[in-house]
Order: structure tokens, then C-alpha cells, then sequence
């Protein structure tokens, strides 16, 4: 029996193997750009395509797989859920933390995938097998966020214990513990370049740092806690920032995945916050550059879109909001859920855009 299952478990990783490399050679080879991008203007459009149901508790975080048609999701049940968008199906549930997940991330390879929990550890799962493969302790409190260094095996996470730590995801072992922040930690993002990151804390302040650990701004402007991030991509500052923008070699705007392009600085920051605002500064200077007001209770979740000239966000007046940049005005509301919608996740190249709720579901909506 046990050879038996075993057997299948290599049937499963094979077939995920050969799924990733079809992905990769399609976006190496399609001659037709829409099929890659899907637009560099497309914005996601009622109805949904899907309702992902299977969660029994509140869906806290969801990532997209970089390479492939997965979302992953997790929740206060404690487990994390792989779905495919394409079909609607729920491929796999990875069980191992005793209590809620508050956050999770892939890597770029998209190989494996870090959850964090109230737990107060943090697990680095196998994606092909499903496998628990490390479990990171250290921190004293719920571990809120973390995310993935670009390049490299470092990982970032908070905590309610207010501070930041650096792990070598391959040894365990903690590179730096960053303090300075006075209250829970709830928020992390780092920068596509890798070399700079931001967090969000009950403080009422969002920290930009840099990788040695020092403290570059205290940007004090949100007077409420901070509940998301995000740094923007190379179409977005190429549309607030022309005259020193760097656009693709044919002049015009990067289509080439510009959200998690490898080694571009990010010029911006965006967070969102309690008092119902949406707020972006320059991260080098922490000038306070755009202000959006609109959500009617707190906004939980914040990105940008990868055409640039649009942010997305969700929030606990349940609903999706997507904001034209240009005249800082919400250009499309959408009632996405019957419960506070608690996180968003966009497609690196903005196939789609998922949402997960209070009220435990996922739902996949599609851009065109």
C-alpha cells in the first residue's frame, strides 16, 4: 500500500513538473503577445468567474503561482488550499500548522511556498509534493506576513512580537532581527530590486528599510494602523514619473511581467490603512505623493496593476475598488463579496484577480 501511494505521489510531482515547463514554453513561444498578457489594460469584470468554497473558516491571504494557473489560499482553518483557476477545482490541502494562517508567499521559481500562522512559526512547503520541508521558529507572538526576496534564499516576515526578521530559507537560521517598530507588525513587501522593503504596523507608521537592516524613512502620514503594502512596478512609475522613466528598448511600456521584474527599484510605496485611505510616497525621498479616498471601512488589501495606470484594493465595505491614477478617482466598484473582503492577489502578467473573504471563499474574476 505505502509503495503503492508513494507511486502516485511521483505521478503527481511529474505531471506538476510537466505543467510548468508547458507554461513556460508557451510564454516563451506564443507569437500572439494578448495570449501572454491578456492586455496590458485588461481590468477585472463581474461576474466572477469562480467561487472557490472549501475553506470552514476565514480566508486570510492568497498568493498566485508565477508560472502557473494556481492560486493559493489560507485561512483560519489553519490550512492552505491549492486551487486551479482555469477549472475551479481544488488540486490539493496542505495541513501543518495548528492555527490560523495569516500570510503566505511563492517563490519566483515557483517551487516553494511560505505560510505563516498564529502558530508563530513559519513553514516552507514543497509545491510539486505538497511537503512540509522546513518549519522556522524564533518569533514570540502570531507571525503576520511574509514574503519572498527576489533573488536568492532570503525570507522576511513580521510579527505581533513588533519586530522584522531575515531567514536563509535553506539552513533555518536567522540572518538579522530588525526592531523598531512599537506595536504588531501586520504587513510586509519588498521591493522587485530586492534591496529595499517596507512594513506596516498598529504604530500608525509604515518603515522603509534597506537589506543591511538600517531604517531609511518613518513615514507617520497614515494616523491609523497599516494593513497592506505594496511597492509599484515600472509602468506606474513611468506614468507618474516621465522624465526619468525607464521604458522598454522600443519606447513604449514594459509588457514583460513589469510587477516582479528582477532588479528594478520601485519608486513608489503604497499602503493601506484603517482610516479608509490609500496612500503612495516616493520611497527614496518619503514624500507623500497621492492620496485616494473612497472605501468606506478599512482597506485590507492594495495593488498595483501591471498596465500602471490603474491600483486595485479591497476592503471591509466588501467590495473591490479600482482606482484610475491619473485623475485619482475610483473608476469601477464591484460588490465582491457577502463579508468583509480580507485580501486580493493579481496575476503577475493580469490574467486575473482573486479575492478571499470573511465569508471563506475565494472568487476568481477574470481581466479582458
Amino acid at each position: 500500500y505505502q509503495r503503492r501511494v508513494h507511486g502516485q505521489q511521483k505521478v503527481l510531482d511529474l505531471e506538476n513538473q510537466v505543467k510548468l515547463l508547458q507554461a513556460e514554453i508557451q510564454d516563451l513561444t506564443d507569437p500572439d503577445p494578448s495570449k501572454r498578457i491578456k492586455g496590458i489594460d485588461a481590468l477585472p469584470c463581474e461576474p466572477n468567474k469562480f467561487t472557490l468554497v472549501g475553506h470552514r473558516d476565514v480566508v486570510n491571504c492568497l498568493c498566485i503561482h508565477p508560472k502557473l494557473p494556481v492560486v493559493i489560499s489560507g485561512a483560519e482553518d489553519a490550512t492552505i488550499r491549492i486551487w486551479d483557476f482555469e477549472s475551479g477545482e481544488c488540486e490539493r490541502t496542505l495541513r501543518g500548522h495548528s492555527n490560523g494562517v495569516t500570510g503566505l508567499d511563492i517563490d519566483g521559481a515557483g517551487t516553494n511556498i511560505a505560510s505563516c500562522s498564529t502558530d508563530m512559526l513559519i513553514k516552507i512547503w514543497d509545491f510539486s509534493s505538497g511537503q512540509c520541508i522546513r518549519t522556522l521558529r524564533g518569533h514570540d507572538h502570531t507571525v503576520s506576513s511574509v514574503r519572498y526576496f527576489p533573488t536568492g534564499n532570503g525570507l522576511l516576515s513580521c510579527s505581533r512580537d513588533q519586530t522584522l526578521r531575515i531567514w536563509d530559507t535553506q539552513t533555518g537560521f536567522i540572518r538579522k532581527k530588525l526592531v523598531g517598530h512599537e506595536e504588531w507588525v501586520r504587513s510586509l513587501a519588498i521591493s522587485p530590486c530586492g534591496e529595499v522593503f517596507a512594513s506596516g504596523s498598529d504604530d500608525q507608521s509604515v518603515r522603509v528599510w534597506d537589506v543591511s537592516g538600517k531604517c531609511l524613512h518613518i513615514l507617520t502620514e497614515p494616523g491609523h494602523v497599516v494593513e497592506c503594502l505594496a511597492f509599484s512596478n515600472s509602468n506606474f512609475d513611468s506614468l507618474l514619473s516621465p522624465p526619468t522613466s525607464k521604458k522598454a528598448s522600443n519606447g513604449e511600456l514594459d509588457t514583460q511581467n513589469p510587477v516582479t521584474s528582477i532588479g528594478y527599484k520601485s519608486k513608489y510605496i503604497m499602503a493601506g490603512s484603517r482610516d479608509k485611505l490609500i496612500r503612495i510616497w516616493e520611497v527614496y525621498t518619503g514624500q507623500l505623493v497621492m492620496t485616494l479616498q473612497g472605501h468606506d471601512d478599512w482597506v485590507r488589501g492594495v495593488a498595483f496593476h501591471i498596465g500602471g495606470k490603474y491600483i486595485i484594493s479591497c476592503g471591509d465595505d466588501k467590495t473591490i475598488r479600482i482606482w484610475d491614477v491619473a485623475s485619482q478617482r475610483c473608476k469601477r466598484r464591484m460588490n465582491a463579496h457577502d463579508h468583509f473582503v480580507s485580501c486580493i492577489a493579481i496575476h503577475p502578467q493580469g490574467r486575473i484577480l482573486s479575492s478571499g473573504s470573511v465569508d471563506k471563499s475565494i472568487k476568481i474574476w477574470i481581466c479582458k
